[in-house]
C-alpha cells in the first residue's frame, strides 16, 4: 500500500469523531430511479454537487465540477474547450450517460460520447452522479453510471443575475440570466459566453508551453425554458439549449495555426407531468443534435502500429449526429413508503459525415424499451429502516442483439447504531458502440461490432460523515481501437477499487476529503491506459471572516501512464487551487480564483498542455 493510501485513510479516521450535520432528507434527486426521492431514501451509490459548492469554488466548466467527486478523474487534450474524457470508476466517457435536465448529451458521431468540454456552468441547481451500472433504468451507455445536470427553477416574480469574469490568457466570461414566474406560467432565459486566447494544446512533455502559438476558444450558450400550468395537477415544460462556438487545436505539431473545430449542440425537449390520485404520469419528447466542422483538417499521413505501417487515409471534416427520444412513464405510489415506476420509450439514432475527399457516409438505428422499477421502504426492520430497489429493462435493437438488464439496490439505515448506514448495489449493463465507431471513417469499418456486456457491484459503509465503498466492474467484449479500426476484445477486463470520502461542517468551516484506489486491468492482466491508481482530493472552506468565504482545494494524482509500455507518464503530481468570495452588499459579490497555485508542470494526456498558474476575478450581481 502506497504512502498516499495510508495518508488518506489516516486523515479520514482522525475525522470520525465529528458529528454529522448534513441533512440528506432535504436533498431531492430524480436520476436514481427516474422518480423524485429524498437522497437518504436512495439505495444507489450517489453523490450530489450543489449550487453552493459550485459558487464557493467559482467553477466555470462541467469538467471542473465533476473533478470534485470521488471515483472521477479526467484526461484532456489541452486547455478549456479541448477534447476531454471523464473516467468514472476506471471506465471512460462513452460508458457514462450524461444528461442535461434529462436530455441526452451523448453524441453518436463522437467516439468518446458526450463532449463535456463545451458544457459551461451557469444556473445549475445541482449535479447528480449515480455510480455503477444503470442500464436497468436508463438503457445503453449508462454502464459506468449516470450524470444529470439539473438547472434551477424560476422563482416568483421577476429575477435576474449577472456574472462577469476576466482572467489569464485574456479569458472573458459573461453570464446573464432572467426569469419570471406566476401561478400560471414560468419563463427563463440564460446566456453564457466565454472567450479565451488560451495556450497551445500540444506541447512536448517538459517543454515551456508559452513558446508555442495559442489555441483559442469561444463558446456561446443560450438556454430557454418555458412552463405552463394547465391546471393544479398538470404542467407542460418546453426547453431548448444551444451551445455554439469554435475551438482551435493542434493536430500534427504544437504550432498548427489553421486547425479548429466549429461546433454546435442543440438540446430540445417538451415534457408533461400530470398527477392523478396516486399516479404521476410523465410524457416527454427530446432531440439532441450535434454538428462539428473540422476546419483545416487534411488526410492523415499514415502511422505505425505494432511494427506495421498503415498508409494515410482521408480525415473527417464534417460530423453530424442526432438522437430523437420519446418516453411515457407512470410513477404509482401504491403505499406511503413504496412506488412502482413503469414506462416505455423509443430512440432513433443517426449519424452522417463528409471526409476530406468529399465522400459521404451515414448510418442509423432504432431501439425500443420497456422498463420497470419497484422501490420499497420498510420502517422498523432489524431496528432501523431498509430501502430495497429492483429494476428491469428490456431493450429491442434493430442493429444489435436485444437485451434484458437489471439492477438491485439494498440500503439499511441502522437504528441501534446512530449514523450507521450500509448498502449494496448490483447491476448489469449493455454498452452499444457509437455509430461513428462502426463506420470508422479513419480506417476499416466494422459492421459486426458488438455491444459490451458489463456487470458492476458496490458495497458501502457510511458512519456519520465518513463513507467507505468497495466497487468492482467487469467488461466483457470490450470495444477498443486495434490497428486500423474498432473491434471487440475477447475476454473480460476487470476494474476494482475503493473510495473513502469524508464531509464535515464545523462552526466556521467545511471540509471535504475523498480518496480513490483503482486497479484497472485488461483481459491479459495489464494495466489499462490513462487510469490513475491513486487519486486524493481535499477541499476546505473557511467562513470565519465576516462576508468572506475562502476555499483551498488540492488534488493528487498517483501513478498513471498514457501507453501500455509505460513510457509516457502522466501521473505523480499535485495541483492546488484557491478561491474566495466577498459580499459587498446583500446582492453583490466579488470573487478571485487562482488555478495551479504552485505553477506545477503536468500533463493529463501525454504531449498535451495543461494550465500553468492562472488568475481569474469576477463580480456577481442579483437584481
Amino acid at each position: 500500500m502506497t504512502k498516499i493510501t495510508y495518508s488518506a485513510i489516516t486523515l479520514a479516521l482522525l475525522c470520525t469523531s465529528a458529528t454529522a450535520n448534513i441533512n440528506e432528507s432535504k436533498i431531492k434527486i430524480t436520476s436514481a430511479t427516474k422518480a423524485s426521492q429524498s437522497l437518504q431514501n436512495v439505495a444507489s451509490n450517489v453523490e450530489v454537487i450543489t449550487a453552493e459548492q459550485l459558487k464557493s469554488k467559482n467553477i466555470t466548466s462541467l469538467t471542473e465540477a465533476l473533478d470534485l467527486v470521488a471515483g472521477i478523474d479526467y484526461t484532456s487534450y489541452g486547455h478549456i474547450g479541448k477534447n476531454t474524457s471523464v473516467n468514472l470508476r476506471g471506465m471512460q466517457s462513452q460508458r457514462t450517460l450524461i444528461l442535461f435536465d434529462g436530455v441526452s448529451l451523448q453524441n453518436p458521431s463522437s467516439t468518446v460520447g458526450a463532449s463535456i468540454q463545451h458544457v459551461m456552468i451557469s444556473d445549475i441547481q445541482r449535479i447528480e452522479i449515480i455510480k455503477g451500472a444503470q442500464s436497468g433504468i436508463w438503457g445503453a451507455n449508462a454502464a459506468a453510471g449516470v450524470i444529470n445536470i439539473i438547472t434551477k427553477d424560476s422563482k416568483n416574480g421577476f429575477n435576474s443575475n449577472l456574472d462577469l469574469q476576466y482572467g489569464s490568457f485574456n479569458t472573458k466570461k459573461i453570464n446573464l440570466s432572467a426569469s419570471y414566474k406566476t401561478n400560471k406560467i414560468d419563463a427563463k432565459i440564460v446566456l453564457n459566453k466565454i472567450t479565451s486566447d488560451g495556450f497551445t494544446s500540444k506541447a512536448p512533455n517538459g517543454e515551456d508551453i508559452l513558446k508555442y502559438e495559442d489555441d483559442g476558444y469561444e463558446n456561446t450558450s443560450i438556454d430557454y425554458k418555458l412552463g405552463f400550468n394547465i391546471n393544479d395537477n398538470s404542467k407542460v415544460t418546453l426547453s431548448h439549449k444551444n451551445i455554439d462556438g469554435i475551438s482551435q487545436y493542434d493536430k500534427t505539431s504544437a504550432d498548427d495555426t489553421n486547425i479548429q473545430s466549429d461546433f454546435n449542440t442543440k438540446l430540445t425537449s417538451i415534457k408533461n407531468k400530470t398527477t392523478l390520485n396516486k399516479h404521476t404520469i410523465y410524457t416527454s419528447y427530446s432531440q439532441s443534435k450535434f454538428t462539428r466542422d473540422e476546419i483545416g483538417t487534411v488526410a492523415s499521413a499514415g502511422f505505425t502500429y505494432n511494427g506495421t505501417f498503415y498508409p494515410g487515409s482521408p480525415n473527417v471534416k464534417i460530423f453530424n449526429g442526432q438522437l430523437d427520444s420519446i418516453e411515457l412513464k407512470d410513477t404509482y405510489k401504491y403505499n406511503p413508503t413504496s412506488f412502482l415506476n413503469i414506462g416505455v420509450s423509443k430512440e432513433d439514432t443517426k449519424v452522417n459525415y463528409i471526409n476530406t475527399s468529399d465522400i459521404k457516409n451515414d448510418d442509423k438505428f432504432t431501439s425500443n424499451a420497456i422498463f420497470l422499477t419497484n422501490n420499497n421502504k420498510y420502517d422498523g426492520y432489524i431496528a432501523g429502516q431498509t430501502i430495497f430497489t429492483q429494476s428491469l429493462r428490456y431493450d429491442k435493437y434493430d442493429e444489435f442483439d436485444n437485451k434484458m438488464t437489471g439492477k438491485i439496490g439494498l440500503k439499511h439505515i441502522h437504528g441501534k447504531i446512530k449514523g450507521l448506514t450500509t448498502s449494496l448495489n448490483y447491476g448489469t449493463a449493455y454498452n452499444t458502440p457509437n455509430i461513428i465507431q462502426i463506420l470508422n471513417p479513419w480506417g476499416t469499418a466494422n459492421h459486426n461490432l458488438e455491444a459490451e456486456d458489463i456487470k458492476t457491484i458496490d458495497v458501502s459503509i457510511n458512519y456519520k460523515n465518513l463513507n467507505l465503498t468497495y466497487f468492482e466492474n467487469k467488461i466483457d467484449n470490450l470495444i477498443d481501437w486495434q490497428g486500423t479500426g474498432y473491434t471487440n476484445i475477447t475476454g473480460v477486463s476487470k476494474i476494482k477499487g475503493f473510495e473513502i470520502s469524508y464531509k464535515k461542517s464545523f462552526n466556521t468551516s467545511l471540509l471535504n476529503l475523498n480518496y480513490t484506489k483503482l486497479d484497472a486491468k485488461d483481459e491479459d492482466g495489464e494495466d489499462l491506459n490513462k487510469q490513475a491508481k491513486d487519486t486524493l482530493k481535499i477541499s476546505y472552506d473557511y467562513f470565519g471572516i465576516k462576508k468572506l468565504n475562502i476555499n483551498i482545494n488540492a488534488k493528487h494524482i498517483g501513478e498513471r501512464y498514457n501507453d501500455t509500455a509505460k513510457t509516457q507518464s502522466t501521473g505523480d503530481y499535485t495541483v492546488i487551487g484557491l478561491s474566495s468570495n466577498y459580499k459587498i452588499k446583500r446582492k453583490i459579490f466579488v470573487y478571485l480564483k487562482i488555478d495551479n497555485v504552485t505553477d506545477k508542470y503536468y500533463q493529463t494526456t501525454y504531449g498535451y498542455a495543461t494550465s500553468p498558474r492562472a488568475y481569474y476575478a469576477g463580480i456577481r450581481v442579483k437584481f
